[in-house]
Order: C-alpha cells, then sequence, then structure tokens
C-alpha cells in the first residue's frame, strides 16, 4: 500500500526470516563467523539461542547461503516430536526411505547413510530450530545420534536453535552427557541504538529505497529503539506500521509523533 507512495520496490518490513535482510550487528558476525568455522573443523554440536525475534532463523538461513553446496542438510523447523518421529523426519529430509521400518531400522540405515557421506568426504548437518521445545527424551536420542563417528571426526555435526529456556535445559544435570559434547555456545543479545539506526537502513535499502537514510528521523528511531527494546522482529513491525502511518497521513518523513500516535506509546512491546 506505502510502497509507491515511498518509493520502495518491496516491503522493507516483513517477519520472514529472509537472508537479505540480515543486519550483521557484532552479535550476528560473532555467531556466524564462529559456526563456520566449527562446521569446517567437524566440531560435533553447536548451540545458537536468543531471545524471540533476535534473528535466530534468519542467521541459520544466511549460515545456509555460505557453505559448499555438497553438504547434505536436515533442517527441522517442528521441535514436539517424540524420539521415532525425530529419527523419521532426519531419515526422511536426508532422502532414506522410512515406510514400514522400525526406529531401531531407521537408526541403522541413518548411520550407514552418514558413514558413507563421510568416506565420500561429505559433510552431514541436522539443524534442529525452536530447540527449546525438544523433551529430555529426544535430547538424549540427539545425544546418541553423536554416536555415529570415526575415531577422530564425527559422521554428523548438529546445530540446535532456540529460544533462553534451551540454555536451561541443557544445564539440567539429566543432559550433562549432552552439554559436555557442545564445541559451540553462543546467544544473540539484541540491537542497541546504533545498530538499530543502521538495521532500518540497511532493510530499506535492500528494499529499493532510494532516501532510506532520510526516511525516519533521528527522534522516530529512537522510539523505536525504546519501544522495541532493540528486538529485530518488534523493529520491524513498528516500522512497517509507521510507514502505513506516514502513508495514511501524506507524511514523506518518519517523526516521533508518528509513532506515538500508533499506539504503542505507553506499551512497550518486546
Amino acid at each position: 500500500m506505502y510502497l509507491d507512495f515511498y518509493g520502495i520496490k518491496e516491503k522493507p518490513f516483513t517477519l520472514s526470516p529472509d537472508p537479505r535482510y540480515l543486519f550483521y550487528s557484532h552479535w550476528h558476525k560473532e555467531a556466524l563467523s564462529q559456526m563456520i568455522y566449527a562446521i569446517t573443523q567437524q566440531h560435533g554440536y553447536m548451540v545458537l539461542t536468543g531471545d524471540v525475534g533476535t534473528g535466530k532463523t534468519t542467521l541459520i538461513n544466511a549460515l545456509l547461503h555460505c557453505l559448499p553446496k555438497n553438504l547434505s542438510i536436515c533442517k527441522i523447523n517442528h521441535t514436539i516430536l517424540s524420539p521415532k518421529a525425530l529419527i523419521q523426519i532426519i531419515c526422511r529430509e536426508f532422502g532414506i526411505d522410512i515406510k514400514n521400518k522400525s526406529q531401531v531400522e531407521l537408526t541403522f540405515e541413518l548411520h550407514e547413510y552418514l558413514e558413507s557421506n563421510h568416506r565420500a568426504g561429505k559433510k552431514s548437518i541436522l539443524i534442529l530450530d525452536e530447540a527449546q521445545n525438544l523433551g529430555e527424551n529426544v535430547l538424549e536420542e540427539i545425544r546418541l545420534l553423536s554416536n555415529f563417528e570415526a575415531e577422530q571426526e564425527k559422521f554428523l555435526q548438529i546445530i540446535l536453535v532456540g529460544q533462553p529456556e534451551l540454555d536451561v535445559k541443557l544445564s539440567n544435570m539429566k543432559l550433562r552427557q549432552l552439554l559436555e559434547r557442545v564445541s559451540f555456545k553462543f546467544r544473540l543479545e539484541r540491537l542497541n541504538l546504533e545498530e538499530t539506526r543502521s538495521y532500518i537502513n540497511l532493510r530499506l535499502k535492500v528494499a529499493g529505497s532510494q532516501n532510506g537514510s532520510e526516511l525516519f528521523e533521528t527522534d522516530s528511531i529512537n522510539k523505536i529503539h525504546f519501544l522495541s527494546g532493540g528486538v529485530p522482529r518488534c523493529i520491524n513491525i513498528l516500522c512497517d506500521h509507521a510507514l502505513l502511518e506516514g502513508y495514511l497521513t501524506n507524511s514523506y518523513i518518519i517523526n516521533s509523533r508518528m509513532i506515538k500516535s500508533m499506539g504503542f506509546e505507553d506499551a512497550i512491546i518486546y
């Protein structure tokens, strides 16, 4: 609705995890570089956590664009699963026939598949998003997958991605054997004020805006940062509403008064 009004080619503040729009804050740069290093060095387990809306899924999608194309990757987004369902989904994503097979049979075939990949010099990666939802029995099944290994290298590298509750869950003494195998652990933090400004300008630029850096006044960005708490998803919601408000009021520049008029003034949204 407001795209032509502001001269923007596509909506800049959607909530979809498009890696083109990833803003590389200090935290995102560090997490990405460490994950690439961990995968390159054949480390086993990696854990990435962060508050809702801090860009975890977008970062993972960006990671996949950085990795060689000859990897075997299984990415699972729905993690309220039983141990058998987990093995079934992993096998299906790796192209293994799961019809009429028991969990033991599937686990054996998965091991053969991963070992074959390893012999061919091909890495296999399992990514579990929303991993804070995984039950202890499923996390234990994931730990057992780490037993698929050669003398010095893992057949399968596993990335657990989730909200801070995942850190709490992994600290449980019952899961200490899993936590001991984690070689990389990183938490994404929220954006500071200057990063919020750069984040907004980047998204406008990627969306095709010619004057994105002039569209939001300094006071409006300060207000957006305060109300969003520096959470990218909340910044997107506020900026999208602000552009719509600007369009409806025929305003080519977004200021703090417009942010206040949207009804978020007394309700921090993160």
